[in-house]
């Protein structure tokens, strides 16, 4: 840009100048000042933040470890830091509310879980997104159960025989087999007697949604596998094989 400089007593005046040429700059020390001190302390609340996640995240591996050592303590523990999120996921995955009875009994397998599965966490993913992968697979398998059970006839499930064609007095049966089920969890036990009640699997899921009824024959379904287990392992249930094969 060409420039007209013309002369007024002791000063040249430039027209043409480059805009910021000449031009006042307004400088605020303060604001200045203050930036590495700003910078520092975004810098410190992201760390602390971090830390805390660490820290948390820590916390729930040391509850984990402790729980396949078998402590049931820090099974219970780490159940309370994720059972609210668990059972918002599973009623989000049904659409059904988080205190749903469905959603609480797969949520309690979930809890299950947990304690069963606790030696197979290798620490590749967060403790959060393990749990939460197991339950998805929880309500994975309980679709896939209820498409199972919605395409079979009810003659075709083998329900639990009555207690009146099992050979020992009823009174004695009934003192064994409650003792048996006493070690199961609240959802396999309530599950299971009602099998023993209704004497037939179709009317014990009489009344139930068809994601119910998959929950409940899931339900059943491990509890006699427990059952089973504890039959085998103590000789005072040995009476009670024939009924739960």
């Amino acid at each position: 840009m060409t420039r007209l400089l013309i002369n007024c007593g002791d000063k040249q005046l430039g027209l043409g100048s480059p805009p910021d040429e000449g031009r006042a700059t307004v400088s605020h020390p303060d604001t200045h000042d203050r930036e590495p001190e700003l910078a520092a302390s975004e810098d410190s609340r992201a760390r602390r933040t971090i830390d805390e996640t660490d820290q948390d995240e820590q916390a729930k591996r040391d509850l984990l470890r402790r729980v396949a050592d078998g402590d049931l303590g820090a099974w219970a523990e780490l159940w309370g830091t994720v059972a609210r999120g668990v059972h918002a996921f599973i009623g989000r995955r049904l659409r059904k509310a988080a205190d749903d009875p469905v959603t609480q009994g797969m949520a309690m397998e979930v809890m299950d879980r947990i304690l069963t599965m606790a030696r197979s966490f290798q620490g590749r993913s967060k403790v959060d997104t393990w749990v939460f992968g197991i339950a998805n697979n929880v309500v994975r398998e309980s679709f896939k159960e209820s498409e199972r059970s919605s395409s079979l006839p009810d003659e075709g499930v083998a329900a639990p025989p009555s207690i009146d064609d099992f050979p020992l007095p009823p009174d004695e049966f009934e003192e064994l087999l409650g003792d048996l089920m006493s070690s199961l969890t609240e959802p396999r036990r309530v599950a299971m007697s009602r099998e023993v009640e209704f004497g037939s699997r179709a009317q014990a899921r009489q009344g139930m949604s068809p994601q119910e009824a998959a929950t409940h024959r899931q339900n059943v379904s491990r509890a006699r596998k427990d059952m089973v287990e504890r039959v085998n392992a103590e000789e005072k249930f040995v009476r009670l094989r024939a009924w739960l094969t």
